[in-house]
């Protein structure tokens, strides 16, 4: 896993700046004269020697762009055996490069954070479809990598790993080119990626797109044409935010298309006819991506199992990560923090079900048996694109749970799921998990370590917060957890005391129901919001999956006693009316359904 240190600000999009004096243009995916380092803190991992390279695209405004120099990003002033070099491609997990385009070697002296030039004997024309440009050298540093904060797909290799492969999981390279025979005088646009999630089929579906724009003014609209078999649609969007003008500006867009009419895999293209109304002056082959459709898709809640704790210094990075899933991705995925990392940490708590995590932070999706890191997902993908793909495997089951205080006492919770199986699913298993929202305290307990108070916050990225100069750049900063832990149906050596399915045919509903303790103690007794804990349940397969989850808001005494049916009435302002997900809606309750108002139970019809 790479790690940061000594960060400074730089710039996550290409644009492009004027060298009079060469009359050239610089060209990167960072145009700052600053950068960042990474790497495993050991020389050793390494290879000798170390390359890294970036893609430099030929069409659209670099075509027939000339190549006059690289701009090397030197992190250590023990660089040795320099050369730089140019390829058609780079073949994943090859050891080897293909054919080389150029190659120069270097045997001057280096600047440790500085950029090196290197000029080309003779300047080398962008071919069409592109091409590669890196730099190899020796070093014994353990952070020999000059790299940006942001990541831009396809657009870092490296040779770490196997031979060659893509090393945009986290940064992006801070390797410049100087280049000659740009003129930004039209609009250009090409497509670059494209990810459509599970749809329901003949229904809207929406396509994620990373686009890379050069335009020579604001885009503010977009005409695009998705095509599948002899189908064709055609759409213009106005952009909520303009993309801004300048060379190589790379964005993402969701755009949306009606998803085929029948049920199973299915081929699609898209294209960038128009922008700002006017022809898009790249002309490239429209970009392929698949779509899956099915009749229905049924609600399903991924849930993230976190491993945490008040005395990790590493495990800011996992509050920030499961901060953003649950601010972005609430509707559909839910958090479980466990803090069972050893330490004096208020929020302890043992009664889980037994599970492996590689060091903290770490976490499981879905129990699908991978350790990912809560920020930055795996080696291939982000976290959010990790909860997007689990949370496309079709459910086996659909469930949903409710729960409340049984007594004024509040010392124990009465939770009950109802399950209905989608699949013959034998072996399954039902568990109720209890967690907290807005714990907090002000003893010495309450404070998280952290690692990262060490590193500048410029250049860092989100995790800035964390470092010098950030808004938690201490060692030792006081924070507001959610989706704590603080109670299941398994013990403290993880037996589970759930009740078992009599039946888990397909088609077969049940309703299970239990009482749980709940009996924090100490520090978190004092933190304890009665109106914030929370009932999970999780159906889990004889695989050990989560195949479905279900969330709902523990309904306090106040709740329960009161049952009163509203309609469509309009709720004072001055109330507060939540779904048993404790999410806010407005005071206009249009749909059916059960709410929480004012403390009271209501009902919405």
């Amino acid at each position: 896993m790479f790690r940061k240190i000594s960060l400074m600000v730089g710039l996550l999009l290409a644009s492009l700046t004027q060298i009079n004096a060469q009359e050239l243009t610089i060209w990167g995916y960072n145009l700052a004269n600053e950068f960042s380092y990474f790497g495993s803190g050991k020389g050793s991992d390494y290879p000798d020697p170390i390359s890294c390279a970036m893609y430099v695209p030929g069409n659209g405004e670099l075509k027939g762009a000339k190549i006059h120099a690289l701009n090397l990003p030197i992190t250590s002033d023990d660089y040795t055996n320099i050369s730089i070099w140019g390829v058609n491609t780079i073949e994943p997990y090859s050891e080897n490069l293909g054919a080389l385009l150029f190659e120069k070697k270097y045997n001057g002296p280096v600047e440790a954070n500085a950029y090196q030039r290197v000029d080309l004997d003779t300047p080398i024309e962008i071919p069409e479809k592109g091409l590669y440009v890196g730099f190899s050298y020796s070093t014994n540093y353990g952070y020999p990598f000059g790299m940006i904060a942001g990541c831009i797909e396809g657009s870092t290799w490296d040779n770490t790993y196997n031979g060659w492969w893509v090393d945009d999981r986290y940064n992006t390279t801070a390797l410049q080119i100087f280049i000659s025979n740009v003129s930004l005088t039209g609009n250009f646009m090409s497509i670059e990626s494209a990810k459509c999630r599970k749809s329901e089929s003949g229904k809207e579906a929406f396509v994620t797109v990373g686009l890379s724009s050069s335009s020579n003014e604001p885009v503010k609209t977009l005409t695009y044409t998705v095509t599948f078999g002899s189908k064709k649609e055609t759409r213009t969007i106005t952009l909520d935010e303009p993309i801004e003008e300048g060379l190589t500006i790379k964005v993402t867009k969701s755009l949306g298309f009606t998803a085929p009419a029948t049920d199973g895999t299915h081929t699609g293209t898209i294209s960038i006819d128009k922008i700002n109304g006017k022809d898009n002056d790249t002309k490239t082959e429209p970009f392929s991506f698949t779509v899956n459709t099915v009749a229905e898709i049924v609600p399903r809640l991924t849930i993230i199992e976190e491993y945490t704790g008040t005395y990790c210094g590493n495990c800011p990075r996992g509050w920030l990560g499961m901060k953003n899933v649950k601010e972005k991705m609430s509707d559909y995925a839910a958090v479980i923090a466990i803090h069972q990392y050893p330490g004096n940490d208020p929020m302890m708590c043992y009664n889980y079900s037994t599970m492996e995590f590689d060091g903290a932070p770490s976490c499981h999706i879905d129990r699908t048996g991978l350790n990912l890191d809560p920020l930055y997902g795996d080696v291939r993908s982000n976290i959010y694109e990790c909860i997007d793909y689990y949370n496309d495997i079709d459910a086996t089951a659909k469930v949903e749970v409710e729960g409340y205080f049984t007594d004024a006492t509040n010392s124990s919770i009465s939770v009950s799921a109802t399950t209905k199986f989608l699949t013959n699913s034998p072996g399954s298993q039902i568990a109720f998990v209890l967690t907290a929202d807005e714990l907090t305290g002000t003893s010495n307990a309450w404070m998280q370590s952290n690692y990262f108070f060490e590193s500048d916050a410029a250049g860092n990225g989100e995790l800035g917060i964390f470092c010098a100069g950030g808004e938690y750049g201490q060692s030792k900063v006081l924070l507001t957890y959610d989706d704590v832990l603080v109670g299941s149906s398994w013990d403290a050596k993880g037996n589970s005391s759930a009740p078992a399915f009599s039946s888990c045919a397909l088609n077969a509903q049940e309703t299970l129901s239990m009482t749980l303790p709940f009996t924090p103690k100490g520090e978190l007794l004092k933190a304890i919001h009665y109106d914030k804990i929370y009932v999970t349940a999780l159906v889990i397969g004889a695989d050990g999956k989560i195949s479905n989850a279900a969330r709902s808001r523990v309904l306090t005494t106040g709740d329960a006693n009161s049952l009163t049916t509203v309609g469509t009435e309009t709720t004072p302002a001055t109330h507060r009316t939540y779904d048993l997900q404790g999410r806010t809606i407005g005071h206009q309750l249009q749909q059916r359904g059960l709410y929480i108002t004012n403390g009271r139970k209501i009902i919405g019809q």
